[in-house]
């Protein structure tokens, strides 16, 4: 693998993280009683920009690398059903990931004063953003499964 392949796999691997962290602040900040809302915004940014950056250089990294030298191995190999479940999945519902990130920060910047008010709404985002920080997690546990599959 060369220098540039092995640097946007990383890259891939460390913006995921820094967006499951960030997802899951976001989550845990909207049970407060009184909304942080400046740093509610941060990391929900936070987490956008890194599912966009992990989004763009794993995509890339596939494209380039990944579909042609690694996957034939892996599909090939003992632990097919690695790609064939987990990377099918992966790839499609990642995705969705910025956009529902963006989703999020869009709330919380447009609507921080409803959402300080009204229960019911900040109680939904709350839960959607549950659902994107388990989603995360979810994409995060198959990209380890799938990179011992290529193993």
């Amino acid at each position: 693998m060369s220098t540039f392949f092995a640097v946007l796999l990383i890259a891939h691997v460390l913006f995921g993280l820094v967006g499951v962290m960030a997802s899951f602040r976001v989550t845990f900040l909207l049970i407060k009683s009184t909304l942080p809302i400046p740093a509610l915004i941060r990391a929900s940014m936070y987490a956008f920009f890194s599912y966009l950056i992990s989004w763009f250089s794993g995509g890339w990294y596939y494209w380039k690398y990944y579909g042609n030298i690694v996957k034939p191995k892996i599909v090939g190999g003992e632990f097919s059903w690695a790609h064939l479940v987990f990377m099918e999945a992966k790839e499609h519902v990642f995705l969705f990931m910025p956009f529902a990130t963006l989703c999020i920060a869009l709330m919380l910047w447009l609507k921080a004063d409803a959402l300080q008010q009204e229960s019911s709404l900040r109680r939904k985002l709350m839960f959607f953003s549950f659902f994107v920080t388990l989603l995360a997690v979810i994409i995060t546990l198959s990209g380890i499964l799938i990179t011992g599959g290529a193993r």
